[in-house]
């Protein structure tokens, strides 16, 4: 029989395998999926994602709290510029999902206003760039 360790690890990689940044969050209730409640402690599901981690090249930490499978060649993700890029995108998919209540929009004062021109601007270089490096 496999150890609780090695089970979690090898849920973690079956969801990781798609190659898409997973947070931490999902991979422990995947992990969780189809065994008996409380069967795995927080302690050993950390742990676990840690040594997979620790362990392998091809699985990594993207970010605080955020884990991807990586490919190892000269055009992956190992590189700099596409972690950076991959940061870029995470950021951008994280703002698509704010949203504002309209009505509170009619309440903000100008200074408010500037500031989400600001941040408006930031959002469409990070598209540019995005853009510019996958080209």
């Amino acid at each position: 029989m496999e150890s609780n360790a090695k089970q979690i690890r090898d849920r973690y990689k079956e969801l990781l395998d798609d190659g898409v940044p997973h947070s931490r969050k999902e991979l422990f209730a995947y992990a969780k999926e189809d065994v008996e409640e409380n069967a795995y402690t927080i302690g050993m599901l950390t742990g676990a994602l840690k040594s997979l981690v620790d362990s392998s090249d091809i699985y990594q930490s993207m970010g605080r709290g955020i884990y991807q499978k990586v490919e190892l060649s000269e055009k992956s993700s190992n590189k700099i510029s596409a972690r950076y890029l991959n940061i870029f995108k995470r950021t951008l998919e994280e703002t698509s999902k704010e949203s504002v209540n309209p009505m509170v929009l009619l309440e903000i004062d100008e200074d408010e206003k500037k500031k989400m021109k600001e941040i408006q601007e930031c959002i469409r270089k990070i598209k540019r760039t995005v853009e510019h490096l996958e080209e």
